[in-house]
């Protein structure tokens, strides 16, 4: 077996403690330097090669040590026997083939469609390529498959089972239909300010729109509730307090309007009394007027509101005063008509 001389052309540079080092005008992978190969120095040290990663360039297997560091030292290379090399060859082959592998790979016993599979560190065993990656057995991989999505889809399944694609669109929102399907409605910038509400959720709260994109919470009284079914003004009118009966009316706030026309007979003063409708609240709480309503006839008659001698005026009615304007005289025993108005509470 032949031995090769050193190699001893170029120069090479060597960095204390670091691994590289680099060579000029060696042409190292032309001459088949290796690794195993050993760079002897000028001061005697022995360098394995670990590696040749160019021409001019490697490794070691350690780092350089200070004595032996230097720049454009004398290349001298001494190449590993060919025995060698093959016996560090056979002896990383027996290394490999002592890890259980082969063995095990020989043991088995081949059957068709089947491939062999590590179990674990050294063993193997035969597996069946359908059970390799993910498996469907329910068929719904194939169905998504069988899909042929666009841009802005979603998914959903019909009764039977079937995957299909819904594509969305603007402005809409997503509901299910009489078929229990998946589908798009309209949604309006209200209803999405509407979405918007902020306060907290609680009983007797009514939501608004703060804005253009915002909605609030206020109060829902028990007397709002109330009016929200009335379906005009005068029920409204009713439901807040509102009363009413033959020639009176009474308003939410209380305030009563009552009106009439009225045949009375004067007594033997002139005087007649006219009774309300309905009583007011107090003796002093409202105010009348009062009219010859006999149109043509007793036209040259005078009326005086409110006599003041006792018990009048109180709150179920007045006394007028009559007598005739031409004489002077009390209208005494006559009968005659008074139109009349009243307000008050």
């Amino acid at each position: 077996m032949a031995i090769r001389p050193d190699y001893q052309t170029g120069t090479i540079d060597l960095v204390a403690s670091s691994a590289d080092f680099t060579t000029t005008g060696a042409a190292l992978q032309m001459v088949a330097v290796q690794p195993g190969d050993a760079i002897i120095t000028p001061s005697g040290h022995v360098l394995i090669i670990a590696t040749i990663t160019g021409q001019n360039s490697g490794t070691l297997f350690l780092p350089c040590p200070p004595a032996a560091a230097g720049t454009g030292l004398p290349l001298r290379i001494r190449f590993q026997p060919d025995g060698s090399r093959y016996q560090g060859a056979v002896r990383n082959l027996i290394d490999l083939l002592s890890s259980g592998n082969l063995e095990d790979f020989a043991a088995l016993v081949g059957a068709d469609g089947m491939v062999p599979i590590f179990t674990g560190p050294g063993t193997l065993d035969l597996a069946d390529p359908a059970t390799f990656g993910i498996q469907d057995p329910n068929g719904s991989l194939g169905k998504l498959a069988a899909l042929t999505l666009a841009a802005r889809q979603i998914l959903q399944t019909d009764a039977a089972g079937a995957l299909k694609a819904l594509a969305l669109d603007a402005n809409k929102f997503l509901r299910t239909d009489a078929n229990a399907d998946i589908t798009l409605s309209d949604i309006t910038a209200a209803a999405i300010a509407l979405l918007n509400l902020s306060g907290t959720a609680a009983a007797d709260q009514l939501p608004y729109l703060t804005g253009a994109s915002g909605a609030g919470l206020t109060a829902l009284t028990s007397f709002a509730r109330t009016i929200l079914d009335d379906a005009n003004g005068a029920a409204m009118f009713t439901t807040m307090g509102a009363i009413s009966g033959t020639n009176w009316r009474k308003l939410p706030n209380g305030l009563l309007f009552q009106w009439g026309s009225t045949q009375v007979t004067t007594d033997a003063s002139g005087n007649a009394v006219l009774t309300f409708p309905t009583a007011f609240t107090a003796n002093d709480s409202f105010q009348v007027t009062a009219w010859n309503d006999n149109k043509d006839a007793w036209g040259a008659t005078l009326l005086s509101q409110y006599r003041s001698s006792s018990p009048w005026p109180k709150s179920t009615g007045f006394v007028v005063g009559c007598w005739n304007t031409l004489t002077g005289a009390a209208l005494a025993s006559q009968s005659i008509r008074i139109g009349w108005q009243a307000f008050g509470i």
